[in-house]
């Protein structure tokens, strides 16, 4: 009887160790997708977006490959709809992004103002996830780096009269910075590496 019990016994705290590491890992996953980081997400959330009826077609038309960016009108038609404001945010951002890696050209000269409009469309999910990609990924040029090269050029113009921002990057630094003023300590060095870059940017087109 005494062995049954023993034996019962480890088996109970084999069976709570295990339920253990299934929470804590079920946690962790959920604490790194807060955000709904798209690279994150399970087939079943992304097809919430995906046969969502009121996606835009050319949207999903990109999504599924059915042509590639160039400096056409089709594609600026498409970056207008994907940094416009909306519900699906996670998605949009992940297709936008995808362009902002393959652009050149005439097409990158014209990506500064769509990465400032996205990145103030919604600043927190954005700088948490290059922060996301900064600590978890080893990059030759981290999302950040990316954005940075496009909306320091822009600003680069801005300074010679030469854009149609209406604002430069002390008061883009004032906004970004207002709006995260709570952030993490891991965010907070995130935008002051992002902010040495768009400098760095700057000062290399002069």
């Amino acid at each position: 009887m005494f062995v049954n019990e023993l034996g019962n016994k480890l088996k109970y705290l084999k069976m709570s160790k295990l339920l253990l590491f299934l929470l804590l890992l079920t946690s962790i996953s959920f604490g790194q997708n807060a955000f709904n980081f798209w690279e994150l997400m399970s087939q079943t959330e992304k097809e919430h977006f995906l046969n969502n009826s009121n996606i835009n077609k050319l949207v999903l038309d990109y999504y599924g490959d059915k042509f590639k960016v160039n400096d056409d009108e089709q594609t600026f038609r498409l970056i207008d709809t994907l940094t416009h404001k909306n519900e699906y945010f996670p998605f949009y951002y992940f297709l936008f992004n995808e362009i902002c890696a393959v652009s050149d050209g005439a097409l990158s000269e014209a990506m500064g103002p769509y990465c400032l409009k996205m990145l103030l469309n919604e600043p927190n999910f954005v700088i948490n996830h290059f922060t996301f990609e900064r600590k978890n990924f080893g990059k030759s040029q981290y999302l950040y780096q990316l954005y940075a090269s496009f909306i320091g050029e822009e600003f680069y113009f801005y300074n010679k009269k030469m854009s149609e921002l209406d604002y430069g990057f002390p008061e883009f630094k004032e906004m970004l910075l207002k709006e995260l003023k709570n952030t993490s300590s891991d965010n907070s060095e995130t935008l002051e590496l992002f902010f040495i870059e768009i400098i760095d940017n700057i000062n290399k087109m002069e």
